[in-house]
């Protein structure tokens, strides 16, 4: 897993649940070079969420994350938080794939309003975030809404389109034939 801002997720849901939160689960899913049982970040997230409905994704197949995708309703990413990115934009989600595959699943995004996640979750899509209040905030209003939820989950599906390979190439197209 690569260091993506998951601890602050972490404490975003913990608050959640001890203010009264039940029946959703957090779910952390990457990429680590290093063995589950060895990874130092790892071991430190999974004793911060001990106690709590946090299930880790490690190294898991597409097949398998694209499923977990499927389950869920929110997509949280926090990469860039607290991070001045007038001073280190390399420190911010420069595209966002995983986003863009969680919206097509139909998840909600909820990110950093910072990199290229801006570009991404626009207005009635999802929502973009600066604190920690805020996540916690959009998140329970949309958890509180299921109508507004089903509606930026509808929207995020047909978002996502727009990077699909078949737009890609035909603005890759539009852009050499304009040269």
């Amino acid at each position: 897993m690569q260091a993506k801002k998951q601890d602050v997720l972490i404490e975003a849901f913990k608050k959640m649940n001890d203010a009264g939160l039940r029946g959703w689960k957090l779910r952390l899913a990457g990429g680590s070079f290093v063995a589950e049982g060895k990874n130092k970040l790892i071991l430190e997230l999974k004793r911060k969420s001990r106690g709590y409905p946090v299930e880790f994704l490690v190294n898991v197949p597409f097949a398998k994350l694209k499923k977990s995708y499927e389950e869920a309703s929110l997509f949280w990413h926090a990469a860039g938080y607290r991070v001045d990115d007038s001073r280190e934009p390399w420190k911010t989600e420069h595209f966002g794939m995983t986003t863009v595959e969680a919206m097509a699943a139909g998840c909600v995004p909820l990110v950093m309003d910072k990199g290229g996640l801006r570009e991404i979750v626009r207005r009635g899509v999802g929502e973009r975030w600066g604190t920690v209040g805020e996540l916690t905030r959009k998140s329970l209003s949309l958890i509180k809404n299921p109508k507004k939820m089903q509606l930026y989950s509808r929207q995020a599906q047909k978002s996502s389109r727009r990077f699909s390979k078949e737009k890609f190439c035909q603005r890759l197209k539009e852009i050499i034939a304009g040269s």
